[in-house]
Parts: structure tokens; sequence; C-alpha cells
């Protein structure tokens, strides 16, 4: 059996692929949130994880338009509502 074709190895590379589009994804998002509000703070930071669930085709526009406060409440842990 060929390396690729093992199953540890391709759950390994499902693994590492989802890890580094999550990364990149948060980076993203936080690159957005300094340039639009500066310095991310413990509230913010808190939000991130939420908003990293959606794609970045859904979350540009909110970061882009929706206030400070209005993240915060939209994506604190256990309400998000988006």
């Amino acid at each position: 059996m060929s390396l690729a074709k093992s199953p540890v190895f391709v759950e390994y590379m499902k693994k590492a692929t989802a890890d580094a589009v999550n990364t990149a994804h948060r980076s993203v998002a936080e690159s957005m949130m300094v340039e639009r509000f500066g310095a991310l703070d413990a509230e913010l930071s808190a939000v991130v994880p939420n908003i990293i669930k959606l794609s970045p085709s859904e979350f540009t526009p909110l970061l882009m338009h929706l206030s400070r406060q209005e993240l915060i409440d939209q994506f604190t842990t256990g309400s998000a509502q988006v």
C-alpha cells in the first residue's frame, strides 16, 4: 500500500489541511479587525473563534460593516447568531 492511500496518512492530511485553512481564516479576520478597530483586546479576541466558523465571504462584510459592539454582541460565545 502506498503512503498516499494509507488511511492514517489520508486522515492526517485532512486534519492538516483543515488546520491550515482555519489558521488562514483567523489571520484574515484578525488583520481586518486590527485595521478597523485597532489592537485586538480581550473582547474582540474572544469572538474570533466564532467569526471564523463562517467562510471569508460571509465574515468579510460583517467585519467591514458591523460596529465593534455589534460584533461582540453577535459573536459572543453561546449566543452567536448569524
